[in-house]
């Protein structure tokens, strides 16, 4: 017998609901009639906090579903094949060794596929990367752990072929998954650490160091909800803002210093005792320097929130018509990668507004054509572009370019297709995002430049003995760089006057 935890009732509930027959359309009808089981929900998503049990909820939810369903085929998912494997795979041979499910199974360690022994149904462990193994003629329930980095053209692929599908994930960032909460067919859940009574106390202690004094949480309806500045009301079970007078105190106690005398002052406020030890809490998180907004509202209380080390904000969505609708002079950048991925973004300036498009994102040495031979470079950029030789294609490139096919620059070569191309005056990234962050910018819509935009992070190192902040190297900067170059020497040639002198210093 498993003893699970609310987390687990509501996805196997969600799981196994059926639509009602009064709302079938035709089609429905049909596959009814064939015998088919119509599920209510496409897709099960799932949303929390650190340690909430989803993930062993699900372990167990699946594993359940290959017991009771004959010859189902169940796909465990990670962005790669290596993290499905060294953390969801590793986490599950652990979950059946705890609760003696081993036996129930037989298990292909080479394709990672575990099979129910009296059912038939299996479950596969593998990753996105592994387009072949992911596509295949269709699954059951594809469950798609954490997917922060998967391709939204990808995942619509998969949909096609899945009859289910089950994605969890902490909210750290925008997604194209939160359109798809927006359908009929799809399910949200929430959950956080709170509804976790297996989870160690060493682990729920480290999550609440997170919580700032001015984040409050409520329990209401079993649900746990997030809003600052608020006063619960036990007896109504409901929860509302308090006064600005109490916000003032309770910003004030950031400045005292005492606990004793902090203790004094959160005695004096009228409120419950529960309420007095969450103050005591976010009090106690500031003075010793753990409370963190970001991290308690994402692993804490499960909720999408800004990084406050982000480098970038601010920037604005448009759609390809919109950017092909500004007339303006059109200028581009490049960054080179042979592993990493080449990068060819277009730029247009306009009334104090810049407009940034990316027409390349993909590896040099993933350029080939159907033979396997090597495209050419210029080629390859003109074929998947609107970037043409001639002299208006000013395009500014990454310096290092050093070709490794031949003993001939990218850059030359570039020149040799007829393409306008330079090698950027490379200024410090520092500078260049000085002058990034001083300018209104509109980006059109893609995952690979949104995803550089919204996880591009500061950190802190020591150089010669001093603290200085910079881009953390481990965030992919490619389009980034590629803006940046041509921005900046649209800079240096006097095209945003407008900006402080200081964004060159």
């Amino acid at each position: 017998m498993i003893e699970a935890s609310p987390v687990f009732e509501d996805v196997w509930h969600y799981l196994n609901l059926e639509k009602e027959p009064g709302s079938f359309n035709d089609d429905e009808i049909e596959a009814h009639e064939r015998g088919q089981t119509i599920y209510k929900y496409k897709m099960i998503k799932q949303e929390g906090s650190s340690r909430s049990t989803k993930t062993w909820s699900n372990f167990y939810a699946i594993h359940l579903w290959a017991r009771t369903k004959k010859n189902n085929s169940i796909l465990v998912l990670r962005d790669t094949i290596k993290s499905c494997k060294d953390i969801v795979e590793k986490d599950f041979k652990k979950f059946l060794i705890h609760y003696d499910l081993k036996k129930f199974y037989t298990i292909n360690k080479t394709d990672r596929i575990y099979t129910i022994k009296s059912t038939g149904s299996f479950i596969k462990f593998t990753g996105a990367d592994n387009e072949d193994g992911v596509m295949g003629d269709g699954n059951d329930i594809v469950w798609w752990n954490e997917p922060y980095l998967a391709k939204e053209n990808v995942f619509k692929q998969l949909a096609m072929r899945s009859r289910r599908l089950l994605v969890d994930m902490n909210p750290k960032q925008n997604h194209f998954l939160d359109k798809w909460s927006k359908r009929k067919s799809t399910k949200t859940l929430y959950s956080t650490f709170r509804l976790n009574k297996f989870i160690h106390i060493e682990q729920k202690k480290h999550i609440l160091s997170y919580m700032p004094l001015d984040s409050r949480f409520i329990i209401k309806k079993e649900k746990f909800f997030y809003e600052k500045y608020i006063s619960i009301d036990d007896d109504a079970n409901e929860y509302h803002h308090i006064s600005e007078e109490f916000k003032f105190k309770i910003e004030n106690l950031k400045n005292i210093k005492n606990y004793n005398d902090a203790e004094k002052e959160i005695n004096s406020f009228n409120l419950s005792e529960f309420e007095k030890k969450q103050i005591r809490l976010g009090y106690q998180n500031e003075i010793q320097g753990t409370a963190s907004r970001f991290d308690w509202e994402v692993y804490g209380l499960g909720l999408k929130s800004e990084a406050e080390n982000r480098v970038f904000k601010g920037w604005n969505e448009i759609t390809n018509e919109d950017y092909d609708n500004i007339e303006a002079l059109e200028l581009w950048g490049l960054d080179f990668g042979v592993i990493d991925p080449t990068t060819l973004v277009s730029v247009k300036y306009n009334d104090g507004c810049v407009y940034v498009k990316l027409h390349v994102y993909k590896p040099e040495s993933k350029m080939i054509y159907e033979d396997g031979t090597q495209y050419e470079l210029a080629d390859y950029l003109m074929l998947n572009s609107t970037l043409r030789p001639g002299t208006h294609t000013y395009t500014i490139c990454d310096s290092s370019d050093n070709d490794k096919y031949s003993d001939e620059n990218k850059v030359e070569k570039l020149r040799g297709k007829g393409i306008n191309a330079f090698k950027v005056s490379k200024p410090r990234i520092n500078e260049r995002i000085n002058v990034l962050k001083k300018l209104k910018v509109f980006y059109v819509q893609n995952e690979d430049f949104e995803n550089e935009y919204e996880v591009a992070e500061w950190e802190q190192v020591i150089r010669n003995g001093k603290i200085i902040s910079r881009p953390n190297p481990l965030k992919p900067d490619h389009a980034l760089d590629a803006f940046g170059y041509i921005v900046y020497n649209m800079y240096q040639e006097g095209m945003f006057n407008f900006l402080d002198e200081d964004a060159r210093s």
